[in-house]
């Protein structure tokens, strides 16, 4: 009997020593950060195993690593506590409670690593009904409608049920009630307990109103700059939402880099008249600028530009802007010579008449210079007014005046005219108003939301001056995320102009140029529509154009688009026929750097009707919408 526990004994021994040595081994294996050679998923039944991949952070070999383009997924330390959670969240959104996992990991050819993720799936549960408390006042229609959003048979996400919470606490935290209680209980159906009904508990709390509002260490600003951006007061009632508001009201100033708000808010004592403390850290009111650069210009092909700028962002202390700028232009070649002169003064009122519709002034000259070909002087004064109005969260209107004055000497009245209209030189004056509702969150790289941009412009008749005409430009674009890594966004826009003028004159740089890299690529830059003689593009009438772009994350910062464009540009609208349309094709790669997208495209041109069928490669800034 002895000697059979002592050979029981050694074999003990020798089982927990190899069990040992074989973990500090597989231990020593996963120290070295082992390439994930496969990953291995059992136990998925509702849930594909291609989802259970996407959503983890570990990743098998992909395309670029096999071809050595990108560098290889290694097995992490963390990599099991990472996949627990994606895991976890993939399946509790999905409506399993109850799920559990189980990480295996093998070796693999070339000391590689597989990974056996064992899932446990459990039930999977759903809601049945979503209740509220019935006395909750004139709240009850707001509330209920947030509620109403979980239908029956949803799945019963616990994120999206935290949601709900979150949603609802807002209602009552933009009411006056800060130290609001949201949270829910789940109660199973008795005959079938993968049902949940969901009942929402509501505590609203006590009634809270704004106390004392201090602005705390202004040194170039008065506090009535701070005071007329807030939505409240002292004594009205509390709102989260114009505490939001009121601060991104601030910072739209321009006269400060920083803005906190600080209350004495505290949930775990009730005080129903907290007070504000508002922190800001300002901008040096004055400040000077050079600047400086070569150019092209039409006549003197090279020339050189030098200007100053100097003024202050925040006169006496109440928010309003001056600035001066006088600048020169130098012909280059040739011999150094003054070509331009110009001097811009230029002044904005944030609150005219005490209302938040800021007031933009420029008053700019342009001294009599004589012109390099011919003994003609002419020298300018323009005025310009406009304001603007924000309405809501995204919708901005602008409006204003300009009024231009040319004064030339050295030619004849007769020939004044076409002298003007030969050399581009016209005085403008018009009334112009735009409307803007643009709800995009990034507007360098959208993924969602919507622009919508109405451009109106009245030159001439009553107004005087030299161009007489009215222009309109329409533009409409959307932005669908149809997952994580890819957005679908399409754009139409179209111009139309009409002139006042006997003879249809409208100078050809305000009529409408489309092709090229944010138009309709494939094309050259501004050569589709109305040709001279010479082949030359001289502008059109009215145009339309639509963009549709499949945008894609490649690689890292890397995307790249399928993009299709449609549209053209004609002599007028009465010349508009559908079997003009001229439409491309094409692919893009884009690098998402800090500034925006810089992208690479190639259209080419689909020729279902008599074009050439080329294409065309371009470099540009930013998407082309």
């Amino acid at each position: 009997m002895k000697l059979i526990r002592i050979i029981n004994i050694v074999l003990l021994l020798v089982f927990f020593s190899t069990d040992l040595c074989a973990r500090n081994s597989k231990e020593k294996w996963l120290a070295k950060k082992p390439v994930i050679k496969e990953i291995v998923v059992s136990g998925n039944e509702k849930i594909s195993t291609g989802k259970v991949k996407e959503s983890i952070a570990s990743k098998e070999q992909g395309f670029f690593q096999r071809l050595g383009l990108k560098g290889k997924n290694h097995l992490k330390k963390n990599s099991e506590q990472l996949n627990t959670a994606a895991l976890s969240y993939l399946y509790k959104r999905n409506g399993f409670r109850d799920v559990k996992f189980d990480f295996e990991y093998e070796v693999g050819e070339d000391s590689g690593a597989i990974i056996i993720i064992n899932i446990t799936e459990g039930p999977q549960y759903f809601i049945d009904t979503a209740t509220v408390p019935e006395d909750l006042g004139y709240k009850t229609e707001r509330v209920e409608k947030i509620v109403s959003k979980l239908k029956p048979g949803d799945v019963l996400n616990p994120y999206r049920l935290n949601e709900t919470v979150g949603q609802i606490e807002k209602v009552y935290a933009d009411d006056g009630r800060p130290y609001r209680k949201v949270d829910y209980t789940l109660q199973p159906l008795p005959s079938d307990s993968t049902r949940q009904i969901v009942n929402f508990r509501i505590d609203p709390g006590p009634l809270t109103v704004f106390g004392e509002i201090e602005i705390d260490s202004l040194e170039y600003s008065s506090s009535r700059v701070v005071r007329r951006e807030l939505l409240f007061e002292k004594g009205d009632v509390y709102s989260r939402e114009k505490l939001i508001d009121s601060r991104q009201r601030i910072y739209s100033t321009g006269l400060f880099t920083y803005v906190d708000f600080t209350t004495n808010i505290k949930m775990d004592s009730i005080n129903t008249s907290p007070d504000l403390t508002i922190t800001c850290s300002e901008k040096k009111p004055r400040f000077i600028r050079i600047r400086t650069g070569a150019a092209q210009d039409s006549t003197y092909d090279l020339v050189w530009d030098f200007g100053l700028e100097f003024g202050s962002r925040n006169i006496s202390g109440l928010g309003r802007h001056f600035r001066f700028e006088p600048t020169t232009r130098f012909q280059v070649v040739s011999g150094w010579r003054i070509i331009e002169e110009r001097f811009g003064f230029y002044y904005i009122e944030p609150w005219p008449f005490g209302i938040r519709m800021p007031l933009d002034l420029s008053l700019e000259w342009e001294p009599k210079l004589r012109r390099t070909e011919q003994n003609i002087k002419t020298e300018t004064y323009a005025f310009n007014i406009g304001t603007f109005k924000e309405i809501g969260d995204y919708i901005d209107i602008r409006t204003g005046f300009e009024f231009e004055s040319i004064d030339i000497e050295g030619i004849s009245e007769d020939s004044l005219t076409q002298f003007k209209r030969d050399e581009l030189i016209q005085a403008s004056r018009s009334l112009w108003a735009i409307f803007d509702r643009d709800s995009r969150l990034n507007i360098f790289v959208p993924r969602q939301g919507s622009v919508t941009r109405l451009t109106n412009r009245f030159y001439g008749e009553f107004l005087g001056g030299d161009k007489n005409f009215y222009k309109a430009v329409g533009e409409w674009s959307r932005y669908l995320s149809t997952s994580r890594w890819a957005v679908y966004a399409f754009r139409i826009k179209t111009g139309w102009a009409h002139s006042f003028e006997s003879d249809g004159y409208i100078p050809s740089p305000d009529l409408f140029y489309i092709g090229g890299a944010n138009t309709i690529r494939g094309y050259r830059e501004n050569s589709i529509g109305p040709e001279n003689d010479d082949g030359e593009p001289i502008g059109g009438k009215f145009y339309i154009i639509m963009n549709n772009e499949y945008r894609r994350n490649l690689i890292g910062k890397f995307w790249f688009t399928l993009f299709l464009d449609a549209g053209n540009n004609w002599r007028t609208a009465n010349s508009f026929q559908f079997k003009d349309i001229l439409a491309t094709g094409g692919i893009g790669l884009q690098y998402i750097s800090p500034l925006g997208p810089i992208r690479l495209d190639y259209g080419q041109r689909i020729a279902w009707k008599p074009v050439d069928g080329g294409g065309r490669f371009h470099v540009s800034i930013l998407y082309a919408f």
